[in-house]
């Protein structure tokens, strides 16, 4: 299951990835618009969803469960919470910093620049590679998918230089998006009866 915290953004990418990675509905949930917008419900809706599940079958219905949460600017107060209760509840967390569309660029460029907010991250994306992320959505999740490999490759290279730790609050731009983007990577590449 991942859950994010965008109503568009977040889903739309990763509905798109799931289908170019040929991943059925029912081998990974994605929730959006129905978790809010704060980290803290974010997290809060996961282990809801988990905990309504059951004790006895939540491991056999999410192998992993992931938070996709953006750091934004100024510093979320749910944050530090909603790390806290992912972390609790052994959820994995994709975060970025300072927001999701930082793992958009990676898939044009090898960047280290940081940014005081997600609106001038996009316009920085729309003014040197001419797309505007809320318009041609269908054009850059097509693009995205396209460049996946680059972005990870990108993505490891930036982290090896910057040297991210496990907590990306500090580290402005990065993100976690790859190690998400692995593991459906992982689960699409196992043959199909195993799954």
């Amino acid at each position: 299951m991942v859950v994010c915290e965008g109503e568009k953004t977040e889903p739309g990418y990763l509905d798109s990835l799931k289908r170019t990675l040929g991943l059925h509905p029912q081998e990974i949930e994605v929730c959006g618009k129905e978790c809010g917008s704060a980290p803290i419900s974010v997290v809060k809706f996961a282990k809801d969803k988990v905990d309504s599940a059951g004790a006895s079958s939540t491991r056999d219905k999410y192998d992993s469960v992931w938070c996709v949460m953006d750091v934004e600017k100024p510093k979320r107060p749910t944050l530090n919470n909603a790390m806290n209760l992912a972390k609790g509840n052994n959820f994995e967390v994709a975060l970025s910093n300072p927001s999701f569309e930082y793992w958009y660029l990676l898939h044009f460029e090898q960047s280290a620049k940081p940014f005081p907010s997600c609106y001038q991250l996009i316009k920085y994306i729309k003014k040197e590679h001419g797309i505007d992320c809320d318009r041609d959505c269908d054009r850059l999740l097509e693009l995205l998918m396209v460049n996946m490999d680059v972005a990870l490759e990108i993505c490891r290279i930036v982290r090896g230089t910057r040297g991210w730790k496990d907590d990306l609050r500090k580290y402005n731009p990065s993100t976690d998006v790859d190690k998400l983007v692995e593991e459906l990577r992982a689960i699409a590449a196992q043959p199909r009866r195993s799954r």
